[in-house]
């Protein structure tokens, strides 16, 4: 039984990948900013041409998004929200600019930083 989870574990499912609208995204950045990176993507969901992903991708600069610095970038971050306090950690250590989407979830122990890094 454990070697058919691990197996389905392992398969790319597109339902999965989440992401917000294009439209939505260039609203957002007419508004803003345009991001040169897109931190937590893929080949099939990012939004800028240069991205990292959680996994050796074709087309991602690199893997693993903590694992490079963001200090000088200006960055697009759409993350799975279980990360939300290590990136927001990461926004405040180095100081970056980041296009962040994340949910209105007061009850979470990391909204309080969200609202004081909150620029915008």
């Amino acid at each position: 039984m454990n070697l058919v989870a691990d197996s389905l574990s392992r398969e790319f499912s597109s339902n999965l990948e989440w992401s917000v609208d294009i439209d939505i995204f260039n609203q957002i950045t007419n508004m803003t900013f345009v991001p040169d990176i897109d931190l937590f993507a893929s080949r099939l969901n990012a939004k800028t041409d240069c991205f990292l992903s959680w996994h050796p991708e074709l087309g991602a600069i690199a893997v693993d998004a903590f694992s490079i610095s963001w200090a000088n970038l200006k960055c697009y971050a759409f993350p799975p929200f279980s990360l939300l306090t290590q990136v927001l950690a990461k926004i405040r250590n180095e100081k970056a600019l980041v296009l962040l989407i994340a949910p209105v979830w007061t009850t979470q122990k990391w909204y309080p930083l969200l609202l004081q890094l909150a620029v915008d």
